[in-house]
C-alpha cells in the first residue's frame, strides 16, 4: 500500500495524524505564530506541477477533514492557471484552508528567453498575485535538475522578500529545524524517497510533508 499513491491512502496517512493530534498549519501561519514544545505541528505542502485536476479528489479529503495546507502553483510551466478549468480548482482549493504561493523556475525560463532573472520572478509573481494573495515561494525543478532556481532564491532572498514583501520561501531552514522532512520521487521508481510518514507519525515528530498531487489517484495511476 505504501507505494500505492492513492486518496484511501493519503486519507489513512491525515486521519492517523489527527488522530495523533497534529496541529495543521500554513507555511505562512506557522511562521508567524508562537509555537508551543509540548504539541505536535504537521506542515503540509503540495507543488502543483502538472495535472490540476488531480487537485480535486485531494482538496475535497482536505476540506472533509479540515486540514489547512499550502499549494504552490506554477505560472510558467505546462497547464495555464488562468485557463478556468484549471482556475476553478486551484480556486477552490483556496477558498478550503489552501494557502496560495509561487512555484517557480524563473532561472530556466530567464535563460530562455534571455531576460534578466529578477524581472521574470517578478513577472510570474505579479501574475499569479493578480488572482491570489501570495506571501511564500517555492522553486521548481525537473527531472533532469538543469536548472535549479533554489541558489539564486536563497542569493537573494534578503532583498525579494523586502522589495516584494514576501514571508518565506519553502527552503529555509526554519521549515526543517526540529521537522523530519517527507516527499515522494523516483528513487528510481515513484516511491517516498527516505522517511514514510506513518513511520514519522508514530515516532511522534513534526513533519514538513511535500505532495505532487498529479501523482495521486482515486481509483488507478491513469485516470
Amino acid at each position: 500500500m505504501k507505494n500505492k499513491f492513492s486518496i484511501k491512502y493519503l486519507k489513512n496517512i491525515l486521519e492517523t495524524a489527527k488522530n495523533k493530534n497534529y496541529i495543521f498549519m500554513k507555511m505562512s501561519d506557522y511562521i508567524s505564530q508562537d509555537k508551543d514544545l509540548n504539541k505536535k505541528y504537521f506542515i503540509l505542502r503540495f507543488d502543483l506541477d502538472l495535472e490540476p485536476k488531480r487537485l480535486y479528489p485531494i482538496v475535497s479529503l482536505l476540506k472533509d477533514l479540515d486540514i489547512a495546507n499550502t499549494l504552490f502553483v506554477r505560472v510558467s510551466g505546462p497547464y495555464n492557471f488562468l485557463w478556468y478549468p484549471n482556475f476553478e480548482v486551484i480556486k477552490y482549493a483556496s477558498n478550503n484552508n489552501s494557502e496560495i504561493g509561487l512555484h517557480t523556475n524563473h532561472v530556466e525560463w530567464s535563460n530562455l528567453l534571455s531576460e534578466p532573472t529578477e524581472e521574470v520572478f517578478f513577472s510570474e509573481l505579479e501574475l499569479l498575485r493578480s488572482k491570489f494573495m501570495v506571501s511564500g515561494v517555492a522553486p521548481h525543478r525537473d527531472l533532469n535538475y538543469t536548472f535549479n532556481s533554489l541558489p539564486w532564491i536563497e542569493e537573494n532572498w534578503e532583498n525579494i522578500k523586502k522589495k516584494y514583501n514576501l514571508k518565506y520561501h519553502a527552503y529555509e531552514q526554519k521549515f526543517f529545524d526540529n521537522f523530519e522532512y517527507v516527499n515522494e520521487g523516483f528513487n528510481p521508481h515513484l516511491s517516498w524517497r527516505n522517511k514514510e510518514p506513518l513511520d514519522m507519525i508514530n515516532s511522534n515528530k513534526n513533519i514538513y510533508m511535500l505532495l505532487h498531487p498529479h501523482w495521486w489517484y482515486q481509483n488507478h495511476p491513469f485516470e
